[in-house]
């Protein structure tokens, strides 16, 4: 991995944490438990990570932090030495939080739960009694997963290694084995458009398994995988992006559809609008 690709992390839209912890899947019927917007509500809008039986565990993490190692995206943090020293220094509310992120990375690791990341980028703050609050101006959720390493006993070291390759999912092209980069073409016997892995990939994560026009489950392939098929929305042959905004994940049937129905119209609406209620 590259200094490449994890700028191609960097989240650039500050989206509110209250729509990516929903589009993560978790319950947010909660924070209506507030005389304000339910997305301001203190209990869980500046809290650093979140818990649910169903879909695991959901953590902030600073984008700034990731770095490459061998072939994986990696953060390290040690959780226990942050929360020594935002204690000492008072800083109860930080204290709090440290505390709540590392009982969830554990009950993660305990269960073998799915973690997913939303990367933040911004000023942060140290464990200082001087320091200034952390200052976000870029809130994006990641769609792939993340899996907890080996940790260092010694130092109380957790870290964190993206999944470049979501193992619960593939489509049409996973067999392939495309090398990351961008849009373009390969001959073989005819042209063919190169889609980019990573995005088809991110695209396959976001769905979670289910066709994201229907609703569906996808089915059950020989290797034990939820099979969905990507589509380009706007066609790489019409100057469309190969980018995670102009991908979605359909089940086959209207996938089909999409390119020979009479609904293609209709579905490309549709399509579109499903794309942005997620930024």
């Amino acid at each position: 991995m590259s200094l490449e690709e994890i700028e191609k992390l960097r989240p650039h839209k500050k989206s509110r944490i209250i729509d990516l912890v929903e589009a993560c899947g978790h319950d947010i019927s909660g924070w209506g438990n507030y005389h304000g917007a339910p997305s301001q509500n203190p209990n869980f809008c500046y809290e650093w990570a979140y818990w649910c039986d169903e879909m695991g565990a959901l953590l902030n993490i600073w984008w700034k932090e990731i770095k490459p190692k061998n072939n994986d995206l990696v953060v390290r943090m040690n959780l226990k030495n942050d929360i020594e020293n935002y204690s000492r220094s008072g800083r109860g509310p930080w204290t709090g939080r440290a505390k709540r992120m590392l009982g969830i990375i554990n009950k993660a690791a305990t269960n073998a739960a799915p973690i997913r990341v939303i990367l933040l980028d911004g000023k942060t703050e140290s464990a200082s009694p001087s320091s200034r609050p952390s200052s976000v101006t870029a809130r994006e959720l990641d769609y792939a997963f993340w899996r907890i390493g080996e940790p260092n006993l010694l130092l109380n070291d957790i870290e964190l290694i993206r999944w470049s390759v979501p193992v619960f999912f593939e489509d049409q092209f996973s067999s392939f084995d495309e090398q990351a980069g961008s849009a373009g073409r390969r001959t073989v016997t005819n042209d063919l458009f190169v889609r980019d892995r990573f995005v088809r990939e991110e695209v396959l994560a976001r769905a979670r398994g289910h066709c994201e026009y229907c609703g569906r489950l996808g089915f059950e392939t020989v290797s034990g995988k939820i099979y969905l098929e990507t589509h380009h929305v706007i066609p790489l042959s019409e100057d469309g992006l190969d980018v995670v905004e102009n991908v979605i994940a359909l089940c086959p049937e209207h996938h089909r559809q999409a390119h020979y129905s009479l609904r293609k119209q209709t579905l490309l609406d549709a399509f579109l609008l499903k794309i942005q209620s997620y930024r």
